[in-house]
């Protein structure tokens, strides 16, 4: 392998020894993590152009840099000038991101809080302040501790004070956790920092018992139409109405993926992707509105895409949001229509049919190219399990008896889980248990309690032969609400900006 280590041209034989800096993540894939990072061996950096590190677990690059992490190289491959590391060993121990993402509840009230003014602060006492952080820097001790230095302005008195947080003081987890997440001109409420003096001039410090809180208003939110290809790499801040959590997917043994769906407050659909170890430990709940702060911006097939990283943090407490401009609207019409918000196509425009007339349209036609969409407000009158080789799959396959006010009876065919899970009332769980065999009794309860259910829904139907002859097909495909609102159907085609 050609290379340039010092004075030396070629890398020593496998297993090869070294140490990485500088790690970056460059882009995640279905089963593994691409990082970009600094190799050196006996203090030596390899001097090949591009080195990359391929990882099926998600490092924290902070750690790694504190840690100067040693592995052992068993795999590696060259090539035009790019060392594509496989197989290795840990050497030194790896510390991988927390599995699951620590929530940012949002300041409490400000009265409540009893915060200090600057000019009250004294020496060895602990105190809650209000502050905007400016000029953050790690710095290295003369015996090679690593700290870092700030300036906080103070809220009420705009008084500034340096402050100061030791790797060696604080701890490892608590040091790694707040430089991750202070940022430049974002304004927080530390609780229980300690007042120190150096020249008769007042310091604070942060140890293991301080706590941080965000402003939510000092954060600079945008929305999915600001996002652009110029800032792949970058972090953006996003609050958001979560409709859709799609179920955790096994991409590979060491990987899952799991995508949320939100509208953000200019009502844009956005998708935002989590992987690893968040995507199992992940505790949102549909229908809810959080702040996400940190999202990475990734493009995807030549499409932007955000993603959930260890810097993301979530607020939950939508209190402060209210000093942000268009939040109180936003929320309003979301509290309102929260169940039918739905902007992935224009079915929201149809009108609604009747089963009769559906019917007669296609007793007209014997095309077998003839397709087309109704919007039909229906009640269950029958649920039947098809046994087939999906069963044997442990897919639930359903046909489902409907009637209208036309008296018109439609038998639809179901098999998508999260129609199954609307109609039949079920969580994913009680949804994976009800297909097991041994579930027929509670199947046959599950279904008579289905039964005279009103659903608003969108069936597509299609000809098709059969035995020789031409017979309409109809299949479910989407599934508004089983509220008779009328009034809320209309509320919402003002709300959803239609493609």
């Amino acid at each position: 392998m050609q290379s340039t280590q010092g004075t030396q041209d070629q890398i020593k034989q496998i297993p090869l020894l070294v140490t990485i800096k500088n790690l970056s993540e460059v882009e995640r894939f279905e089963s593994f993590i691409l990082y970009r990072c600094v190799i050196l061996e006996d203090h030596y950096e390899i001097k090949t152009k591009n080195i990359y590190l391929i990882l099926k677990k998600c490092l924290n690059k902070q750690i790694v840099k504190n840690q100067q992490l040693i592995i052992q190289i068993e795999d590696y491959k060259v090539q035009n000038d790019f060392l594509v590391v496989g197989k290795f060993k840990e050497i030194t121990k790896i510390t991988y991101q927390e599995s699951s993402i620590e929530v940012e509840e949002g300041t409490q009230d400000l009265k409540e809080s009893q915060l200090n003014k600057f000019s009250e602060l004294m020496k060895d006492n602990y105190y809650n302040i209000r502050a905007t952080l400016q000029d953050k820097a790690e710095k290295q001790t003369v015996d090679g501790n690593y700290f870092l230095s700030f300036t906080l302005i103070d809220f009420f008195t705009k008084q500034s004070i340096k402050g100061f947080l030791f790797i060696n003081v604080a701890g490892q987890d608590a040091y790694s956790q707040f430089n991750t997440l202070l940022e430049n001109h974002q304004e927080y409420i530390f609780k229980k920092v300690r007042v120190d003096t150096f020249y008769n001039q007042n310091q604070i410090h942060f140890d293991s018992q301080t706590t941080m809180e965000v402003i939510p208003s000092s954060i600079k939110w945008i929305n999915w139409n600001q996002i652009s290809f110029h800032m792949i790499g970058n972090d953006c801040n996003l609050i958001g109405y979560i409709y859709k959590i799609q179920p955790t997917k096994q991409i590979s043994a060491n990987l899952e993926i799991t995508k949320i769906s939100i509208f953000d407050m200019n009502f844009d659909k956005v998708k935002i992707i989590i992987w690893g170890q968040f995507a199992k430990t992940i505790d949102f709940k549909e229908n809810t509105i959080l702040g996400f702060l940190n999202l990475v911006v990734k493009a995807y097939q030549n499409k932007l895409q955000l993603q959930l990283n260890y810097k993301t943090r979530i607020i939950k407490n939508t209190k402060f949001f209210e000093q942000i401009e268009k939040f109180n609207e936003f929320q309003k019409k979301i509290s309102e229509e929260f169940d039918l918000i739905d902007k992935r196509s224009s079915f929201y425009k149809m009108k609604f049919s009747d089963l009769k007339s559906v019917h007669e349209e296609f007793n007209q036609t014997s095309d077998l190219n003839y397709i087309n969409y109704y919007r039909i407000k229906a009640t269950i009158v029958n649920i039947q399990e098809i046994n087939s080789i999906q069963s044997i799959n442990k897919i639930l396959y359903l046909l489902i008896t409907i009637r209208d006010k036309s008296e018109k009876d439609f038998v639809l065919r179901v098999n998508d889980s999260k129609f199954i899970k609307k109609i039949l009332n079920l969580t994913d769980e009680e949804l994976n248990g009800l297909k097991e065999k041994s579930q027929k009794q509670v199947k046959n309860q599950l279904f008579n309690d289905a039964q005279n259910k009103k659903f608003d829904l969108i069936i597509i139907g299609q000809n098709v032969e059969i035995n020789n002859e031409i017979k309409p097909s109809f299949k479910l495909v989407k599934i508004f609400s089983n509220k008779e609102d009328d009034s809320k159907i209309e509320n919402i085609q003002k709300i959803v900006k239609l493609n």
